[in-house]
Formats: C-alpha cells, structure tokens, sequence
C-alpha cells in the first residue's frame, strides 16, 4: 500500500521552488518547527496548511498528496486560473462562465447523474 504522507512531503520537496523547509516556511509565514516536525513524522498538515503550500510550490493539493493531477493544462490557462483565483468576484467568475457558455456546476452534476441513473 502506497504510504501517502511520504508522497506528500517528496512531492512538496520535489516541487518546493525554495530549496529547503525553512525557504517554503518563510515564504508562506509557516511555523518552522511545526512544519519539519510534521515532515519528519510524515504527518499531512491540516488544508488551511496544504493550500498554502500548494499555492507557494505552484501544484495542486490533490498533486502533492497524490503526484498526479487529473488534468494538466497549458501554462496560460493555469496562469488565468490562478489570477481569477485572487481577483475575480463571484461576480466576475459568473460572466467568464457565461461568456464561455460553460455550464453551471448543477447542470454538470445533473448530467453525471442522468448518466448514472442517478436522481440528482
């Protein structure tokens, strides 16, 4: 069975763009000592923790735990992705949906349902 904690902390060290801890602990305001303690235990930090880190190392929570995305996307989408993570509105977000015409995350589930025989 794969150990994930292990995954965690060589996927973070791996994708770390600070070099060590300490870097990644100074760059996201991290305790020190909190964090190496909880690599060296391979213990997985609470979310409010992994998406810092996530954020700081540029990966997504689920590569860090995992190593694998479900879906890479060019390096503009991820870029747009991250600028509309910290300065679009709701509001904002609603009109690049509609202009896209993508669907609304109930048509999406009530699709996935229908497939599935599932009653959303």
């Amino acid at each position: 069975m794969d150990n994930i904690e292990f995954n965690f902390w060589a996927n973070v060290d791996m994708c770390n763009p600070y070099k060590t801890i300490r870097g990644l602990c100074n760059a996201t305001g991290l305790d020190y000592w909190n964090t190496a303690q909880q690599r060296s235990k391979n213990i997985i930090p609470k979310a409010d923790v992994l998406l810092r880190i996530s954020n700081a190392v540029h990966k997504s929570i689920e590569y860090l735990l995992t190593g694998k995305d479900r879906k890479e996307y060019p390096p503009r989408i991820e870029a747009i992705a991250r600028r509309c993570l910290y300065f679009a509105s709701e509001e904002d977000l609603f009109l690049i949906e509609h202009i896209l015409k993508m669907p609304s995350e109930y048509e999406i589930v009530k699709k996935g349902s229908e497939k599935n025989n599932v009653i959303a």
